[in-house]
């Protein structure tokens, strides 16, 4: 488990290693792993699995910030260990993110764990499913790498968004993510459904004078 410069959590845990199969171009993991040589085999750390156990203080964990956990490549049982072993260490909170929110129904994540998808190129359909998804705890939407207009869609029954810029090397890249998109998308946000929103640092890098928000859904 490590310290992580994702500023809405306090450490990245991976249990699960190798080149993640999503293969997104944006993708920062996908650069380290090419560019250092690791290991690319998908596998399953099993001394990492306890890593939890570890943290003195009550702290946010980003599950699988370098994998699709959800992938039909990855074991059902990889993911039900990884989520019993929380039972254990469950006054800390783990977050975990998607991009096939629809492989998630049936699994049973119990309420310290905050169930999300990313939203990238207006994927609406992905926001309907994670609403049909019944356990867990927090539900929320990362905007990020905002690429589109969304500031129509629907995020009833949504309890957090994070809203994020197309970076490079921990760069925004200018021109990626528009200011309107940003903007149009904390008024609803605010104003239509009164929803917790999380700006990362990028898009102050980009935007300095957009409004300071650094909210929790609790």
């Amino acid at each position: 488990m490590n310290k992580t410069s994702v500023d809405w959590c306090n450490y990245s845990w991976n249990v699960i290693r190798g080149l993640c199969p999503m293969s997104c171009g944006y993708c920062y993991a996908r650069r380290i792993y090419q560019r250092f040589k690791l290991d690319s085999k998908i596998s399953f750390n099993e001394k990492e699995l306890c890593a939890p156990f570890k943290l003195k203080k009550p702290s946010r964990i980003f599950v699988g910030s370098t994998m699709e956990m959800y992938h039909p490549e990855i074991p059902c049982e990889w993911i039900s260990r990884i989520i019993d072993i929380t039972y254990e260490a469950s006054q800390h909170t783990y977050i975990t993110l998607t991009k096939i929110p629809s492989a998630l129904k049936g699994i049973e994540f119990p309420e310290w764990w905050w169930i999300g998808t990313s939203i990238v190129n207006g994927e609406s359909s992905r926001i309907d499913s994670l609403k049909r998804i019944e356990t867990g705890g927090i539900k929320f939407i990362s905007f990020e790498p905002l690429l589109t207009d969304v500031s129509s869609y629907s995020l009833e029954g949504i309890d957090w968004i994070i809203i994020g810029t197309l970076n490079c090397n921990g760069r925004p890249v200018s021109g990626g993510t528009k200011r309107e998109w940003i903007e149009g998308l904390i008024r609803s946000a605010k104003e239509r459904y009164h929803v917790p929103v999380y700006i990362k640092k990028e898009a102050y890098m980009l935007y300095p004078d957009l409004p300071i928000l650094k909210e929790f859904p609790i």
